[in-house]
């Protein structure tokens, strides 16, 4: 309807339309049940959807009442609710952001910035997933975030996509979200992010001590190796990164208890290795000829030697599959 409006009557009829619509439905945003929430949201997110115009209209006045409720409720489920009206509202501004109005939420980043941090740190798996999403959706929401609050949001993301005591779901989502950075911010994850996770990505590391002093579990190598991958969008990250993998397997192949561990990290490495291709074209496909194909044949063959003292852990069948 709002699009209707836009496209045949202008402005005027759309503030009108658009007024209606938030003095029914905007109240129900607070509804202490949360019985009407649902059709109450999707009847907003719907008008917001027909323009621009109705899409700031309605996200000005709309996100002010969901961060509210969000902080004043103590239930999961009713968080995890607010939430995800909210990462809605963000998704559907994307398509609209950049246009010569001013952004909606430029005098809510803080409270925005805030939220996500609460929602991911500490949460129920639920909550930590949506909120991962809100955090997705003002990541790249083009020119919203300075690099300092990029490379604050990531530090919070990329703890949870490398501990090994969340979900596998969480930390799969924590990754979603890094490569959403790496496509938006090329120039953070080259020169911030992925350097002091390459330091970092070798077998046995020690345990990680954080900026209050506390001792935080080993970070797995399959966990970096998913959250390098991830991260690894472009031709120039891939070029970077492939090598580190490769030296990773050849330290791997010393010793024979860890299979599984290289099993995993062999399939990502696939997983790479086929984004560089099929992204790079003819000049990826050389880069992997010569940075990986031979010294993966090599690791594979070397442990069949008699004379070799290397781990035979490239004989196994799991590990050969990865790197067929």
């Amino acid at each position: 309807m709002s699009q209707s409006l836009a496209a045949g009557t202008g402005g005027e009829r759309v503030g009108e339309f658009t007024e209606m619509v938030l003095k029914d439905c905007s109240r129900h945003l607070m509804d202490l049940e949360l019985k009407l929430l649902g059709p109450a949201s999707r009847a907003l997110h719907a008008v917001a959807r027909g323009c621009g115009q109705a899409c700031r209209t309605i996200t000005a006045a709309s996100v002010p009442l969901l961060l509210n409720q969000f902080h004043s409720r103590s239930a999961v489920t009713q968080k995890k609710a607010f939430l995800q009206v909210l990462a809605e509202f963000i998704n559907i501004l994307h398509r609209f952001h950049g246009e010569k109005e001013p952004c909606p939420l430029d005098n809510l980043k803080t409270e925005l910035i805030s939220l996500v941090v609460s929602s991911v740190r500490g949460g129920t798996q639920s909550l930590v997933e949506t909120g991962l999403e809100v955090c997705r959706g003002l990541l790249v929401l083009r020119g919203f975030l300075d690099d300092k609050e990029v490379l604050m949001l990531v530090e919070h993301v990329k703890q949870l996509a490398l501990c090994s005591s969340e979900s596998l779901a969480v930390r799969e989502r924590s990754c979603d979200v890094l490569g959403c950075v790496s496509q938006s911010y090329p120039h953070i994850a080259r020169e911030e992010i992925v350097p002091p996770l390459l330091q970092r990505f070798t077998p046995g590391l020690p345990l990680e001590t954080d900026h209050m002093g506390v001792q935080s579990e080993t970070i797995s190598l399959p966990d970096m190796s998913r959250v390098l991958v991830s991260l690894s969008s472009s031709q120039e990250l891939q070029e970077l990164t492939l090598p580190v993998f490769v030296a990773v397997l050849e330290q791997l192949l010393l010793t024979t208890e860890l299979v599984e561990t290289s099993e995993a990290v062999v399939g990502h490495l696939s997983q790479l290795v086929e984004n560089t291709v099929s992204g790079g074209g003819s000049v990826g496909t050389r880069f992997v000829h010569k940075v990986v194909a031979e010294r993966i044949l090599v690791l594979c063959v070397l442990p069949s030697l008699p004379e070799s003292s290397a781990g035979r852990m490239f004989t196994e069948k799991a590990v050969l599959q990865q790197c067929h």
